[in-house]
């Protein structure tokens, strides 16, 4: 079961060499072709962005809700809760300005109109 001739061998030889730079080569290009366009990538930045600041809000409204609860008397724990609501409204504030490619007082700065009060 291997090559008799020269030819054979110089084949087998050939393919051993070659076929790990075809496949080398092959690879590169689907990974090139893969790859994000600077619009593709400026859209997945834009969506995460507005994930980021659709958690904000929603962090917001809680707290906005729980500090109304409190001021009514209703549950014994939530000032506990609103400090725990802070501290997440916290880090997400954090990671949405960080995936806008800045931070909030460089977008205050510029005037960005959804930090703007």
């Amino acid at each position: 079961m291997f090559p008799q001739t020269h030819a054979g061998r110089f084949a087998t030889v050939v393919s051993i060499f070659g076929m790990p730079l075809i496949m080398a080569l092959v690879t590169a290009n689907v990974t090139r072709r893969m790859n994000l366009s600077g619009e593709e990538m400026r859209l997945m930045l834009s969506i995460e962005h507005n994930k980021y600041k659709m958690k904000v809000f929603s962090c917001a409204a809680k707290m906005i809700q729980r500090w109304w609860r409190s001021r009514e008397g209703v549950g014994a724990d939530v000032a506990m809760q609103t400090m725990l609501l802070v501290g997440e409204f916290y880090k997400v504030w954090r990671c949405s300005a960080g995936s806008a490619g800045g931070t909030r007082g460089e977008e205050w700065k510029r005037g960005g109109s959804e930090y703007k009060q």
